[in-house]
């Protein structure tokens, strides 16, 4: 992963970056990190915000890969960028959808 070419690493920086963000906001939704549940519901849309920059830096990631043909350093935006997109799809689904429906329905 020591590569002389400053647009690699910074390719790599971001991959990284934006993959450990993904595994962060996944535990957040999926480890039961607390009893009360009024915290755990605090932290499970705490990990909306960490999932749409772990998209959006992956994202940035990959554009800078486009636009310099790089050729080493790509993997691990490609992995935080799947596993971002999973979180927010997963908080969406299992928090913010059900909070608007109690919501709408009380």
């Amino acid at each position: 992963m020591a590569s002389a070419d400053p647009v690699e690493r910074r390719v790599a920086l971001l991959g990284w970056v934006s993959l450990t963000l993904a595994v962060a906001a996944l535990v957040a939704l999926f480890a039961p990190l607390t009893e009360d549940e009024g915290q755990q519901l605090a932290i499970k849309v705490a990990a909306l915000p960490v999932s749409v920059v772990a998209v959006f830096i992956a994202l940035r990631s990959r554009r800078l890969v486009v636009a310099h043909k790089v050729e080493h350093g790509w993997q691990p935006g490609l992995g935080g960028m799947i596993l971002g997109g999973f979180a927010l799809a997963a908080v969406v689904i299992g928090v913010i959808i059900p909070m608007l429906a109690a919501a709408s329905g009380a």
